[in-house]
């Protein structure tokens, strides 16, 4: 069992299990798993419902258009608590070490708001690209949710 509150990760993740067997010709062997961690939320009323955190993103994507290889990339996405009570960020997660996203945990007060900005390095990229970023979050409505980078990278 992996509590995510006390590894201190969220969403996909992998992990391998390493054995040492008395197989002469292969001793070691590996396990390989792969698990989505989730917060556990308990079935709430609507009155409970209403005090939730509630996260908002002021769009899913972002279209770069087209750029040499190497260019590096900027934009910024609007997250927002539109709940009445407070959002803990608990991860952000990309499928790619060319993404970065700052800040990347925290938490929004009601009614706050908090820029996150983006940096897509095209680096050894070419082609049609398009990176998800996962948010992580304790709304219990959409722990969840993603927004997408797109970029053309020419050659």
């Amino acid at each position: 069992v992996m509590d995510g509150r006390k590894v201190g990760k969220w969403g996909w993740i992998s992990d391998q299990i390493n054995l040492l067997t008395d197989d002469p010709m292969q001793p070691y062997k590996q396990i390989f798993i792969t698990a989505q961690i989730k917060e556990y939320f308990p079935p709430k009323d609507k009155k409970s419902l209403k005090q939730a955190p509630n996260i908002q993103l002021d769009r899913t994507d972002h279209a770069f258009g087209a750029h040499k290889e190497g260019a590096i990339l900027h934009t910024t996405f609007q997250l927002r608590n539109t709940g009445r009570s407070p959002l803990v960020i608990r991860d952000m997660v990309t499928d790619c070490a060319c993404v970065e996203v700052t800040p990347n945990a925290g938490t929004l007060e009601p009614g706050a708001s908090l820029e996150l900005k983006v940096k897509f390095d095209t680096v050894f990229r070419t082609g049609l690209q398009m990176r998800p970023v996962r948010i992580v979050s304790n709304d219990p409505d959409q722990s969840e949710i993603t927004f997408y980078l797109k970029a053309q990278v020419l050659p």
